[in-house]
């Protein structure tokens, strides 16, 4: 049974093994009706008790054909919302609906929230103490938005007590009762809409007994004296908040009269600093007439109870106002809230070669906040899509003494927003830092490929630019030109390996492979040493090194420990080189 203002809802069972979920109104005692408002289909059960808050409900139905578990949560008087459907292994979820959210008690300490669809799990209930709570799931009571439960904790010998709990943070808070040693067992309680509790009590006599706790502030003057007082003392937050209100008003007094029931108000100034806001950009560049978009966020370093407006100028932004968009004139992070944003995207498509233009944002002194050192100004590159044409590519002088130099010059037609970039191709009959040395504006620059990769050990590059990494038996292929990654399955593990053209040579302890990859769904595999084959037997000894078809290697004797050196050219066998290394 749960109660929510003058309507007490309540479950009944049905002939055809089914139940239905009653609302009865009790505003007239003499005249209760009853109002069907949930009615399971046949061997549909409710499970456990349901949840109210307002006209909301949120309830467990038990289908028993399927032997599943459905969490459903009705808004009013529309229909119910399916909300999660869980196996059988979830057998006893108490619902419990709390600002709107939907919580299940599994087993009495385990919290979970329903959130899209899914389970997210809530920290441990825990008293003042860090004592784990164990809590009877049958008696949990919702009011004014704070969750109470009859909970016990493992090895207490004070029986169940009372606690106000907060399903999403774990903290708990035994409310301040005094049982008295007549009191055997809480059977039941309740919280009324003032906030006091009653509770239900099994005494040591055998009776039973009804108790109120007063926990909504009154004021009281004991018998003899002639004041009474209630103080209330004010949380020092670090929130940056309006002047609050506490406003007192009597009621009706019992013992006495009162000539003015006046309310008393009492102000809470606040005495913390404005936040601090801090802006930061999802994007630094945008291009011309693409898809993409900047996004903009303020983020104040404390949330802030005031509305914080942010108001910007773009006077000295290059690029025209006809070039982008801004979702919105001023940037607004509402009280209460964490950030806010706005986004930025191009707007104008034209086939002009341009150099970077920018967008400039500079914000003026916020209101109810101020901003990080320096942190008032923001800037997006809008970059042009265009590609300018290359108008020459010319050495001067063409002819060098040596010790001079000569430039190699290219020019654009007009500036663009991007690098252009020309790979060349070096020949001739002067041999590079022999003859000749070089010096150009990118050297020794890096390009980031590829970022985050786990551990892959080895890595080689292909003629084409591809990248190959292996590690074990999988081999691991990066194209640098597009992002695009592939793994494929090798036969065994390999301990080295080194790429020739279109053939992988791969290492084991006593064999050398030559991998065919010039298709990687259909990579075949000779044996070019086998080791284990010689007269002279032993393990290879390091990675080998090759040069063109030619190999060098190393191969140690496990006898006597000696290193002897082989190279093999093209078909020919292997000759020993080097003789023995000890």
């Amino acid at each position: 049974m749960q109660v929510s203002g003058n309507l007490i809802y309540s479950v009944t069972g049905a002939s055809n093994n089914s139940q239905s979920l009653n609302s009865i109104d009790i505003s007239d005692l003499s005249a209760v009706t009853e109002t069907p408002i949930i009615n399971t289909d046949e061997n549909h059960y409710f499970d456990f008790e349901f949840s109210v808050e307002g006209d909301n409900i949120l309830y467990n139905e038990h289908d028993s054909d399927n032997n599943v578990y459905r969490i459903y949560k009705k808004e009013g008087t529309s229909e119910p919302e399916l909300l999660i459907t869980l196996s059988s292994n979830y057998w006893g979820l108490r619902s419990i609906l709390v600002n709107d959210k939907a919580y299940l008690l599994y087993y009495y300490d385990t919290v979970y929230e329903i959130v899209d669809g899914a389970l997210v799990t809530q920290p441990q209930l825990k008293d003042s103490d860090g004592n784990n709570l164990q809590v009877d799931e049958n008696w949990v009571n919702v009011h004014d938005e704070k969750v109470y439960v009859r909970s016990i904790y493992p090895n207490s010998t004070d029986g169940y007590q009372i606690y106000r709990v907060d399903l999403s943070t774990g903290i708990s808070e035994i409310l301040p009762y005094v049982l008295g040693s007549d009191i055997s067992v809480i059977k039941d309680f309740s919280v009324d809409s003032a906030g006091d509790l009653f509770l239900y009590n099994s005494k040591n006599s055998g009776n039973y007994g009804i108790f109120k706790y007063q926990l909504s502030p009154q004021l009281k003057i004991l018998a003899g004296e002639t004041t009474g007082t209630v103080t209330f003392t004010s949380v020092d937050d670090s929130n940056d908040e309006l002047t609050e209100t506490i406003i007192i008003t009597p009621g009706t007094p019992s013992n006495a009269t009162i000539a003015d029931s006046s309310a008393v108000t009492v102000s809470i100034e606040d005495n913390d600093d404005a936040p601090e806001v801090t802006l930061s950009l999802s994007a630094t560049s945008l291009i011309e007439n693409s898809s993409n978009t900047a996004t903009l966020t303020a983020t104040p370093d404390v949330v802030s109870e005031q509305e914080i407006t942010l108001t910007y100028a773009l006077t000295n932004s290059t690029a025209g106002a006809d070039e982008y968009s801004i979702s919105a004139e001023t940037l607004v992070i509402p009280a209460g809230a964490s950030s806010a944003s706005l986004t930025v995207s191009s707007s104008e498509d034209d086939n002009s070669v341009e150099p970077t233009e920018t967008i400039v944002f500079d914000f003026t002194a916020p209101d109810n906040a101020t901003f990080a050192t320096d942190g008032s100004s923001v800037t997006i590159n809008l970059l042009s899509e265009d590609n300018p044409a290359i108008t020459s590519i010319a050495g001067s002088p063409e002819t060098i003494i040596e010790g001079t130099s000569s430039t190699v010059t290219m020019t654009i037609e007009s500036a663009s927003s991007n690098d252009v970039v020309v790979p060349l191709t070096i020949t001739g009959t002067a041999t590079g830092e022999t003859d000749y040395t070089t010096s150009f504006v990118s050297n020794g620059e890096k390009i980031t490929i590829s970022d985050g990769h786990t551990n892959y050990n080895k890595m080689k590059s292909h003629d084409d630019g591809r990248l190959f990494f292996m590690n074990s038996n999988s081999l691991r292929i990066l194209n640098p030109s597009n992002g695009s990654l592939t793994t494929k399955n090798l036969s065994r593990s390999y301990n080295y390996f080194s790429i020739i053209s279109n053939k992988i040579y791969a290492q084991t302890s006593q064999i050398l492979y030559a991998l065919d990859i010039t298709d990687l769904d259909d990579i075949t595999e000779e044996v070019i040493i086998d080791l284990s084959l010689s007269p002279d037997g032993g393990n290879f000894n390091y990675p080998i090194s090759f040069e063109g078809d030619n190999m060098l290697y190393n191969v140690i004797d496990n006898t006597n420990l000696a290193r002897k050196v082989y190279k093999k050219q093209g078909n020919e066998d292997p000759a020993r080189d080097y003789g023995l290394i000890q």
